[in-house]
């Protein structure tokens, strides 16, 4: 009975032991997907940081164009009387060259490097490790103030602002050496505004298109 007795108390304890040993396993693969997860987040946040304000300093020139650094990506931000005049989608030539000197400035970016290893290797070992890649994309956001639209070619303030990002779209991918599926856009109408619509400075600032350079980490 005893030998019985002790024979099962050392199943157990093996068992115990087994157990023991596949947490521990288990543990330290969650921290090392962990570990690299976060590297790789914070090696994507300095390259933004670094990328941001070297396109401060890059089109510094352009007034009233301002940037912007979010959780995903850079932000820039263009008034529409810079890009187009009122009720229409057609850039002007001020605002292609507005747009020009901008996008040249993007696709000098670290983002847009073909060559990660090179430049960061810490995130280009993580990124194989864990089987994902950086996927950099443009999004371009037309918005408008709340001010109903009287003549002109388009009826309301959706057609409009979709209109224009489309059109900047259309333009930086002609002009600028990246493929045409890296850029998208969007119309936000009036219902994102930045300002108050009461007053015509608050209008003036809601009138807008916004570059959004977007960094995603997706899997392979």
């Amino acid at each position: 009975m005893n030998e019985k007795l002790n024979f099962k108390q050392y199943w157990l304890a093996t068992y115990a032991d087994v157990i023991t040993l596949l947490l521990t396993f288990f543990i330290l693969g969650i921290v090392v997907i962990s570990y690299g997860s976060t590297t790789i987040y914070r090696e994507i946040e300095l390259i933004l940081t670094r990328n941001k304000h070297i396109l401060e300093v890059s089109i510094s020139h352009l007034e009233t164009v301002s940037i912007f650094q979010d959780t995903k990506g850079i932000r820039i931000t263009i008034p529409s009387g810079k890009l187009f005049d009122e009720n229409s989608a057609i850039i002007k030539y001020g605002g292609r060259q507005t747009l020009l000197d901008i996008g040249e400035q993007i696709v000098k970016t670290e983002l847009f490097s073909t060559d990660i290893k090179e430049n960061n290797p810490l995130l280009f070992e993580q990124l194989q490790k864990q089987n994902k890649s950086l996927l950099v994309r443009i999004r371009i956001e037309g918005h408008t103030d709340n001010q109903q639209i009287l003549g002109g070619k388009y009826k309301t303030n959706l057609e409009l602002s979709s209109a224009r990002a489309v059109s900047v779209a259309d333009f930086l991918s002609q002009k600028l050496d990246i493929s045409r599926q890296v850029f998208s856009a969007e119309g936000r109408s009036e219902f994102e505004p930045i300002e108050n619509n009461d007053s015509i400075e608050g209008r003036a600032l809601n009138r807008r298109v916004e570059l959004y350079i977007d960094a995603d980490i997706i899997d392979l």
